[in-house]
């Protein structure tokens, strides 16, 4: 693992577990999204290979509060105390509620806890001396999702909220359709801004920028005219995840894990009224979908991952 050179003054690391991790070595320093803890020194290791010291960071701006992106925040913190976490106004209603709903256990990756030092919101800007940053409260993928904007350059980096050619998993805390409509007022609010490379969670950059934002519209119109893509889409990931960590899960397990689950969205207007069977019918429907892709294969009921983890949603 490496990071890789976008500009001069740029640099990206693609990590398996981990989120994409942006370092922008400007006056003052930043890193985007802090990545997964299991990953840790491998990520911290590939930062000083590059000839820079994480002492030396000035702030740490998280996209959103996942485990992928913000589970070693407290581990950077602990390297350099003086270190600014920047995240979300959001962030602890969004982690209050996941505490709440307690879902897919096994599924997502617990974190240590951390205290958040600046508390951002929609068009706050920071200064880091010869570049500004743009903050853009975008809820969608999750209530606490920002991305971070750089006017000067025309450069977004979009966590999550973007992928390429892909609607991400939408917040199930609370009822998926509100996610919808908040995900479309998010990405309609995005496709304004004058965006020449978005820099995303995952992935490559992606060039065509107005292409992918047409795609997406698309897509969520026909999320809206269908209410079981919605789900179908959202628990993909999920059993991708829970499917790496449980190889040659029998189906009947699997299956009843993520029933026992869905039940308890006790909060969505769809999954509080469906039926046994229509629940049964919507998870075949996930797996199916998941078979497609080719992120899993089954054998003789068994299921297994058929690509790397995360695979599908980037785009190289």
């Amino acid at each position: 693992m490496k990071f890789e050179t976008i500009e001069d003054d740029i640099l990206v690391l693609k990590g398996k577990w981990s989120s994409n991790i942006y370092f922008l070595n400007f006056g003052k320093r930043a890193i985007i999204d802090a990545g997964h803890p299991k990953e840790i020194e491998q990520n911290i290791a590939a930062l000083r290979s590059s000839g820079l010291d994480v002492k030396t960071v000035d702030y740490l701006f998280l996209t959103h509060s996942h485990g992928d992106h913000a589970g070693s925040c407290s581990y950077w913190k602990e390297i350099n105390p003086n270190l600014k976490i920047c995240a979300s106004h959001r962030y602890e209603e969004y982690q209050n509620k996941r505490k709440k709903y307690s879902l897919l256990k096994g599924v997502e990756d617990d974190f240590n806890e951390f205290h958040v030092d600046i508390k951002l919101k929609d068009g706050d800007k920071l200064d880091l001396l010869n570049e500004q940053i743009e903050i853009i409260e975008n809820p969608g993928h999750t209530i606490d999702s920002v991305s971070f904007f750089l006017p000067k350059r025309r450069y977004l980096f979009s966590g999550d909220e973007i992928y390429y050619k892909l609607i991400p998993q939408l917040d199930y805390y609370q009822d998926l359709s509100v996610s919808l409509s908040e995900y479309k007022e998010s990405m309609k609010k995005l496709s304004k801004l004058n965006i020449l490379k978005i820099f995303p969670g995952h992935g490559d950059e992606i060039l065509k920028t107005k292409s992918t934002f047409e795609l997406c519209a698309k897509k969520i119109k026909r999320f809206e005219s269908d209410k079981e893509l919605i789900y179908i889409n959202n628990f993909i990931p999920s059993v991708e995840h829970y499917v790496y960590k449980n190889p040659g899960i029998d189906k009947q397990k699997i299956t009843k894990f993520f029933k026992q689950n869905l039940l308890l969205l006790n909060e969505d207007s769809y999954i509080k009224n469906i039926s046994d069977d229509d629940l049964n019918a919507l998870f075949e429907k996930i797996l199916s979908l998941a078979l497609i892709l080719k992120i899993i294969r089954i054998e003789d009921d068994l299921i297994y991952l058929d690509r790397e983890i995360n695979d599908y949603i980037r785009n190289d």
